[in-house]
C-alpha cells in the first residue's frame, strides 16, 4: 500500500529533516582537497543566520534575490534562507553572458545578486549602471575582490 506524505512546505520539511536527523551529515563538500560536512542542525543553524542577513539588508517576503553561481555549498544554504524568508530565488547559471545577467536581473527586479567568485561579479559589475534595482553584490569568495561599498561579503550576511 502507498504511504500518504502529510503536505507541508520545503521549509517545514527542511524543519522536520533537521529534527529527525540533527547531528548526522547533511552535506558534504571538498574544501582545499578535503571533504567537509555539515551537520543538519549546522544546516539550519546557517538558513536561519542567511534568512536573518537578508532581512537586515532589507529584503522582504515576496522581493527578488539573484544567484550567479556554479554549484557549491553555498548555493544549498542560499536558497533555502531565501525560501525561509519568503523571497523569490533568481537563480543563474554561471556560464550565462553579461547581456543575460543583466537581463535576467533587471526583468526580476532583483534587489540584491549573490556571486560566486571574480569572474561571476565581473558580469555584474561590467553591467551595475544598467541594472538599477540592484542594491547589493554578495561574493562568496572574497580574498580576490576589491571591496566597493555596494559589495559585501557572504560571511557579512
Amino acid at each position: 500500500m502507498r504511504e500518504v506524505m502529510e503536505k507541508m512546505t520545503i521549509n517545514q520539511a527542511l524543519q522536520n529533516t533537521i529534527q529527525q536527523h540533527g547531528p548526522k551529515k547533511a552535506l558534504s563538500s571538498k574544501i582545499n582537497g578535503e571533504y567537509q560536512s555539515v551537520s543538519y542542525n549546522d544546516l539550519g543553524d546557517c538558513v536561519r543566520d542567511i534568512a536573518l542577513g537578508l532581512h537586515q539588508l532589507g529584503i522582504k517576503a515576496g522581493e527578488r534575490v539573484a544567484l550567479l553561481s556554479e554549484n557549491r555549498a553555498e548555493w544549498a544554504f542560499l536558497d533555502l534562507g531565501i525560501l525561509a524568508l519568503g523571497v523569490v530565488n533568481v537563480p543563474m547559471y554561471s556560464t550565462l553572458t553579461l547581456e543575460q545577467v543583466e537581463y535576467i536581473a533587471n526583468d526580476s527586479q532583483a534587489k540584491v545578486i549573490f556571486v560566486s567568485n571574480v569572474k561571476q561579479l565581473e558580469k555584474v559589475r561590467n553591467n551595475e549602471t544598467d541594472m538599477p534595482k540592484l542594491e547589493k553584490i554578495v561574493c562568496f569568495d572574497m580574498d580576490k575582490v576589491e571591496m566597493g561599498e555596494e559589495m559585501i561579503s557572504f560571511d557579512q550576511v
